[in-house]
């Protein structure tokens, strides 16, 4: 069994090795006199925002969130903290401002950011990976008789996906071709008239 002081003294140790978030949170960004931001060095999202273990919420926190905390600046739960200069690394609590969802999306929009699309259904959806003539060819191969999986990995698409198709749940408005072949042939002559 563990001796009741060494744990306490580990402990103590461990604590005493805890620098305080200002000083961690200063080491990790330069500053970049053109544009005024301070751009974060270390760790970072996939979409460029930093990030930071703060041990006193045991949970690493948004470095930009962090900065106007640090900064004096209270940011209520739930509120987005976002950025005047449209630099997600940017951490400079001046180009940083508290909103809601709505003004996060507001400013988007303000900014040109955002993907509008009236109708978000088929290839008008900003996320969309298939075409109509896709979507025939495909309903047409589930009709001749071919497997989910192989359709699936044929387009590099998990099962659930053609299965949406075959069922309507999505692309429901686009109509099965005749035949797998007439498929295939109408999807050439949309590639060949500048289509797909």
């Amino acid at each position: 069994m563990t001796d009741h002081a060494e744990i306490s003294r580990h402990a103590t140790w461990t604590i005493a090795r805890v620098r305080p978030l200002l000083e961690r949170f200063t080491e990790k960004y330069v500053r970049i006199p053109e544009s005024g931001c301070w751009i974060w060095i270390a760790g970072t999202d996939p979409k460029g925002y930093g990030f930071l273990y703060s041990h006193q919420h045991g949970k690493h926190r948004a470095a930009h969130r962090i900065s106007l905390e640090l900064h004096g600046v209270t940011v209520p739960d739930g509120s987005f903290v976002c950025h005047r200069c449209d630099v997600p690394s940017c951490v400079n609590p001046d180009h940083l401002f508290v909103g809601s969802p709505t003004d996060n999306v507001r400013d988007m929009i303000a900014k040109g950011r955002a993907r509008l699309v009236k109708n978000g259904k088929g290839e008008a959806c900003p996320r969309a990976v298939l075409s109509v003539s896709d979507v025939a060819i495909i309903k047409a191969r589930l009709a001749a008789g071919h497997t989910l999986k192989n359709i699936g990995n044929d387009y590099g698409l998990h099962l659930s996906t053609i299965h949406h198709i075959k069922t309507g749940k999505s692309w429901a408005d686009v109509p099965a071709a005749e035949t797998l072949e007439l498929a295939i042939a109408r999807a050439a002559i949309a590639v060949g008239k500048g289509g797909v």
